[in-house]
């Protein structure tokens, strides 16, 4: 504080001068203020509740060990966003060319700090006399937002890629300031730099503009949900016993003959029986190698006809979590792993007879992108995968499948991907 008010006392002429920008951003700031609290009053009026929930949420994005975001244990800090922004938000052309633009402005500002300039400065440097840093006010503009935001969710254990929204605009600038550039360099280097500006829009822009066109092919077709719960309609006898997944929707979900033709009158989860799958719960143990799981796991099959999984949530999330795939890093789930695998492979008595999917693409291309971050996905297209008991293994049966690798060697999450009900 002595430091910033001495420099504050030598540089008082300028910061005098800036006296109306320092009120402009005050008045900025208190309509800020002014807006929240129009638009989210309890945050006010219940300000120990509105506390206790951001430190609620703030244990989840910094500790990562709720149950629903245990997906980003053992991921890279910084370097998972980047790569989900580069493979399914933005993808490859324009991600790869933002990431480079970022690389060009976050430098070009670092540079800007470490030379001082005596002349056309835009803000002076503390304690250096008459010297300042020549920075680019468009460059300012854009990282004063880019990096304490990024900088703040980059380094959170929870790394949903929605949290990457906000930024999205600031790499599209980045990438245009790196295709700016370098339209200019080739201009004065080379006699053909001109014909670089259309070759960059249809590298770049077009496969964009195809990308954004294939992703609209999610929403021409029914959620994956409905499809699949009117599958079971018309497949699975009313009545039967559905084991769906605690922590992700049940299925069939309610659809009626206004939703879809093909559905007499309502139907929906009352014309059957079901009953929670409790895959995350350790039963108070530090690992689900126990036997309480493994007893658990061989009971509950019995009692189902069917099981559905809405979406990979859980599979696709837990089947890593083994020291076989994890020798050092979150491995507490290997008998859920096990589980998992088994399931896929029709070792527990049920077979695929049902996956459903609708993935981004045109034209006959499809891009699969279930194994983005779960949160791309999973809301507006999850995959979803019917089995049905096909045979009764026994309790004794299951339990020593689910207590060795042995049973379920070779077999992971890229190879369960490529199993449907026609290849099973």
């Amino acid at each position: 504080g002595g430091t910033l008010t001495f420099w504050g006392v030598s540089e008082f002429k300028v910061l005098r001068a800036q006296i109306p920008q320092w009120i402009k951003m005050a008045a900025v700031g208190g309509l800020a203020f002014f807006i929240f609290c129009l638009l989210s009053p309890w945050s006010l009026l219940d300000f120990t509740g509105f506390t206790n929930s951001m430190n609620y949420e703030w244990h989840v994005v910094s500790i990562s060990d709720a149950c629903y975001v245990i997906q980003f244990k053992d991921t890279l800090r910084y370097i998972f966003q980047l790569v989900n922004l580069v493979s399914v938000e933005l993808w490859w052309p324009l991600g790869l060319t933002a990431v480079a633009g970022m690389a060009l402005v976050l430098g070009r500002f670092i540079a800007s700090l470490i030379r001082l300039k005596k002349s056309g400065y835009l803000l002076p440097a503390p304690f250096a006399g008459n010297t300042g840093f020549a920075l680019s006010l468009p460059d300012l503009l854009i990282v004063s937002w880019f990096i304490p935001f990024f900088g703040c969710i980059g380094d959170w254990n929870t790394k949903f890629i929605r949290y990457m929204v906000p930024l999205i605009p600031a790499f599209c600038i980045f990438a245009a300031e790196l295709m700016a550039n370098l339209i200019q360099w080739a201009k004065n280097k080379f006699s053909f730099g001109r014909i670089l500006k259309p070759v960059l829009i249809a590298l770049v822009i077009g496969p964009s503009l195809f990308y954004s066109l294939a992703y609209m092919h999610v929403y021409r077709y029914l959620h994956p949900w409905i499809e699949s719960s009117i599958w079971i309609f018309k497949n699975v006898p009313q009545g039967s016993m559905v084991l769906k997944e605690a922590w992700d929707d049940g299925l069939p979900t309610g659809v009626d003959h206004s939703i879809d033709p093909r559905v007499e009158g309502s139907k929906g989860p009352q014309n059957y029986r079901q009953q929670d799958i409790t895959i995350y719960e350790m039963h108070g143990f530090p690992t689900d190698d126990t036997p309480i799981k493994k007893n658990y796991y061989a009971n509950i099959i019995q009692q189902g006809d069917y099981i559905s999984i809405a979406s990979k949530k859980l599979w696709y999330t837990l089947t890593a979590c083994t020291p076989e795939f994890k020798p050092n890093g979150y491995n507490v789930y290997p008998v859920t792993s096990r589980y998992y695998r088994l399931l896929w492979s029709g070792l527990l008595g049920y077979k695929m007879v049902g996956e459903f999917h609708n993935f981004p693409g045109i034209f006959g291309w499809q891009h699969p992108d279930d194994m983005a971050e779960e949160s791309f996905s999973v809301y507006d297209h999850p995959r979803v995968y019917i089995f049905k008991k096909v045979e009764v293994v026994p309790p004794a049966r299951v339990i020593k499948l689910l207590s060795s690798d042995d049973y379920v060697k070779g077999i992971d999450r890229d190879l369960m991907r490529t199993i449907t009900p026609e290849n099973v």
